[in-house]
């Protein structure tokens, strides 16, 4: 009965047509993808019959076309016969598309046709539809699909192969048309109706699983649809029809994921594969073979071959002589030799070329299609790199504001993973944008204002939407979305647990990691666009005189970016740019660092080592903050927002050339991103006395030898424990046996969390062993998550590889399963252990290990660290915090008196400087 319904919504509801199409791109490397569909690729051979079985002689010649690509031919014996068809039912062909609001035509028709001409006839409208589909004529090819569905349904049956191949159709039509929701809805009732009624065997089959895997690639979920595009490949072998070029399209589909993937050899392989196959068949005239050829193209570019120009040549004459010049598929071929022309900076021959292009993309697709945008990105980049300013502002911009107009429409329904790479395929012209800002500002100065307010916008984009749309399930009431959150967070648990199980006692569970993880995906997705519907308001931007008006007169706030130079004279460098602001300014200032290089390199190493050795250091603020300071005359309190290497550095640990700490010269606050100081002002932590403060630490790790014990966390603990309960705070104290991995995961919502044990980030783990600390290597090297933890009671035996037979008590709380900890309602949580605060720096994102995860989980403030940790120094930090918030009330104030004091016994870095609190 569900299946009934779920068929029967399409046709009551599919009453959207999306005027432009919206295409993923995943990145620079792979500007090729997607944007042209396979001439036919949505169509299962002539609507499921062969063609040397077809005896209809209106169906023949069109047929014939159709099959060799011969598209304008087929379009038009195909509506002469449609025509025909109208007329001799006594209907003229426009009365067809009269009826609102997309011209559904006058059913009555069907009363007048038996069931073989209905076959017939919507055949024809179906192929009609595919046509106009591959000629880019999304909103007619939806007219007509739609009258074939709605036919075939109510006459032939919502099983019939016709109802099936027309539903196909439409999935991959709305793939085209950007309504990703709904094609991803079409694409899994139909895979295993699929395999129900015609087996995995069939062409069927096969063909709606590369069609879907393609769905999932443009979804972001890579993995995902390298899977499929492999199954059907291992099952296409007598499954499609030997005289055709399926074949070819799955492995030129292959090939794209690979290069994607910068598996060029893989991808090559492919490409000359699937070009043999065609031209062995005959094909070379048939519009697949020009997409391939552009795909290669494409390749060759990104590898840099330097004899690529006279076979991107060759491929553009070929496609305007066969589809004229305004296809968007001669666009592509164009977009190839203006990317190569990029790439050997003949600027001026890009920008000819990349305006070419987008003409013929702007007639096609409109002015917010994506590949528009990402055009118009490129043609201002020429125009920066040949001088003309105003003509680069003009195109930036414009591709800019349609960037951030996809990333306002589309987050809202998307997974983090699918919001990830999206992110990330926009993120290169984001920097682009960001580098011409910076180069111009001297002469621009009001451009800052631009670039400040995109990179507010933009800065933390990815965990500001994950927890403010937890925030919002949470505090909205709703039973049944707080359900479906209750479901996700207990899909995510399971999916831990079994992160952390070896592939043996997965195989015994009977569990399928794969579509476990699907599950929490579709879950994800499912709470993002619920939450969206019960009222979650998208939050307007931020602008720079919003931000200024936060601000004291005696206080700043810095955006410090990270920009990657690919292009002109300072190609492969790494800038790094502090933004400045204050209530005295009309535009922030600007500090320009551009030797980023080094700063990652060794000019890190160098910080890094004369922290441990205890030696002074007095280069680190000449290299990293000594330009930034000169900007800073007068203020007394700070604001930072950091990016890149400086997630790495503690600012207040940099001697100045006077001989002084930043942590005595004035108050620096850390913060996510500056648009969040007001929330951060008034955020008074008061420890509520109704509410708990939970300390955990000092485990019994089950090895001395493996995991040395922390006696100084034993007495910190015994301290914070007094002091707080001193001031009336109820707590509850976990050591030694009591500091397990267990006790602190069924923590719910407590005031503070203060954790003393050891931590750990793991930058590189080797592939010998299946499992590192109670992960499968597999999982842990594509996540940084799995490579972040803290260390509790029994954690030495898991890192023998001695498994617990209860994996939510191993031992070892890796980052992963931090973002399922309820603290959504925690004020501060405390790291007190080594290297808490390191992780995979994502440049605008931040550090993805411990910190982040507690970010996601809910807490405000979080407390961590740096580098290694001296023991007696962390606990005598610790505890004089407390004492210090006690009295002064503010958590901001009594953590850098703290710092002062430890520094007052302890003078080096080393031992004071470890820790950062981020608000």
């Amino acid at each position: 009965m569900r299946s009934i319904l779920f068929i029967l919504c399409y046709v009551a509801s599919l009453q959207c047509v999306h005027a432009q199409t919206m295409t993923y791109n995943k990145g620079e490397a792979t500007q090729q993808k997607y944007a042209i569909t396979f001439a036919d690729q949505t169509q299962i051979l002539y609507d499921g019959m062969d063609i040397k079985k077809i005896h209809q002689d209106f169906f023949l010649s069109g047929d014939r076309a159709y099959y060799t690509g011969h598209y304008l031919n087929a379009s038009g014996r195909y509506m002469f016969e449609l025509k025909r068809y109208l007329d001799e039912s006594d209907m003229k062909f426009s009365d067809t598309f009269k009826m609102s609001p997309y011209g559904m035509a006058n059913l009555v028709l069907a009363d007048q046709l038996d069931n073989d001409d209905l076959r017939r006839f919507t055949a024809l409208v179906n192929a009609s539809a595919l046509l106009y589909q591959t000629r880019g004529k999304f909103v007619k090819a939806e007219e007509l699909m739609m009258l074939g569905l709605q036919l075939r349904g109510d006459r032939l049956g919502r099983t019939s192969p016709e109802f099936i191949n027309s539903l196909h159709n439409l999935a991959v039509l709305k793939k085209n048309l950007g309504d990703y929701a709904e094609s991803e809805r079409i694409f899994d009732y139909l895979l295993p109706t699929i395999k129900t009624l015609y087996t995995e065997q069939s062409q069927r089959y096969v063909v709606a699983l590369n069609n879907q895997s393609m769905l999932f690639a443009e979804l972001g979920r890579t993995q995902k649809a390298i899977e499929g595009l492999d199954l059907a490949i291992s099952k296409s072998e007598g499954s499609l029809y030997e005289n055709f070029i399926d074949a070819e399209r799955i492995k030129t589909n292959r090939a794209i994921l690979a290069q994607e993937q910068g598996d060029f050899k893989l991808a090559d392989q492919m490409y000359l594969e699937a070009m043999s196959g065609m031209q062995q068949k005959g094909f070379e005239n048939h519009p697949d073979y020009n997409n391939l050829l552009i795909y290669y193209g494409a390749l060759r570019v990104n590898r840099n071959d330097s004899n690529v120009l006279p076979f991107l040549t060759e491929t553009i004459d070929g496609i305007q002589k066969k589809y004229g010049s305004k296809h968007p598929l001669l666009a592509k071929a164009i977009l190839n030799q203006a990317n190569y022309y990029l790439n050997q900076e003949n600027f001026a021959a890009a920008k000819a070329a990349y305006t070419e292009a987008l003409t013929i993309l702007q007639a096609a697709f409109g002015d917010h299609h994506r590949e528009v945008l990402d055009t118009l990105n490129k043609i201002g980049l020429c125009d920066w790199q040949l001088g003309l300013t105003a003509s680069a502002k003009a195109n930036m911009n414009q591709s800019i504001q349609g960037y951030l107009q996809q990333l306002d429409q589309l987050f809202v329904t998307m997974s983090e993973s699918e919001k990830t790479q999206f992110w990330q395929s926009l993120k290169p012209n984001i920097d682009n944008y960001m580098a011409f800002a910076i180069d111009i500002a001297n002469e621009y100065p009001a451009v800052l204002v631009s670039a400040y307010e995109l990179q507010i916008h933009t800065k933390g984009i990815l965990i500001n939407s994950t927890t403010r749309t937890r925030q919002h399930i949470l505090a909205s009431g709703n039973t049944e979305l707080i359900d479906l959150f209750k479901a996700y967070k207990q899909t995510k648990d399971l999916l831990a647990i079994y992160y952390s199980s070896t592939k043996e006692d997965i195989a015994e569970d009977d569990i399928d990691l794969t579509a476990l993880e699907a599950k929490a995906n579709e879950l994800e997705k499912s709470l993002t666009k619920m939450s969206n519907e019960f009222g979650q308001t998208r939050i307007a931007p931020t602008t720079f005189a919003a931000a200024k008006a936060m601000l004291k007169p005696d206080e700043a706030a810095i955006e410090i970016v990270r920009i990657p130079i690919k292009y002109g004279a300072n190609k492969g460098q790494v800038h790094y740019t502090a933004l400045v602001i204050h209530p005295q300014l009309d535009q922030p200032k600007l500090a320009s660092l551009n030797n980023g290089l080094e700063l990652e390199t060794k000019y890190l190493k160098s910080y890094k080592n004369l922290i441990r050795l205890k030696v002074e250091d007095d280069q680190s603020y000449l290299n990293y903050w000594a330009p930034i300071e000169e900007l800073l005359t007068g203020m007394s309190k700070v604001y930072v927002s950091v990016d890149g290497i400086y997630n790495s550095i503690n600012i207040n640990s940099l001697l100045d050339e006077n001989g002084m700490y930043l942590i005595d010269k004035r108050e620096y606050a850390m913060v996510p991103n500056t648009k969040h100081i007001e929330e951060i002002r008034n955020e008074n932590l008061v420890i509520d006395p109704n509410k708990m403060a939970v300390l955990i630490g000092y485990p019994d790790y089950g090895n001395d030898e493996i995991f040395a014990p922390l006696p100084g966390t034993q007495e910190e603990l015994n301290a914070i424990n007094q002091t707080l309960n001193q001031e009336g705070v109820k707590t509850r104290l976990y050591m030694q046996d009591e500091a397990t991995k267990y006790n602190i995961t069924q923590i719910n919502n407590p005031e503070i969390l203060h954790i003393a044990t050891h931590g750990f980030f793991l930058p590189d783990i080797s592939e010998e062993k299946g499992m590192v600390m109670g992960v499968q290597v597999s999982k842990a090297q594509n996540n940084p998550l799995l490579r972040s933890g803290l260390l509790f009671t029994g954690a030495a035996n898991i890192y023998n590889e001695e498994l617990s037979l209860n994996n939510k008590d191993n031992g070892i709380l890796n980052a992963y399963e931090v973002m399922n900890m309820d603290l959504n309602q925690t004020e501060l949580v405390i790291m007190s252990a080594c290297e808490t605060g390191t992780g995979e720096i994502i440049n605008g994102e931040g550090v993805y290990g411990l910190s982040r995860s507690f970010q996601v989980a809910g807490s405000n403030k979080i407390i961590m660290s740096l580098w290694k940790v001296n023991d007696e120094a962390t606990q005598k930090l610790m505890t004089s915090f407390y004492s210090y918030w006690m009295s002064l009330g503010n958590s901001q104030a009594a953590f850098r008196k703290a710092q002062q004091k430890v520094k007052e016994e302890f003078s080096d870095p080393y031992f004071w400087g470890a820790f950062i609190m981020m608000n």
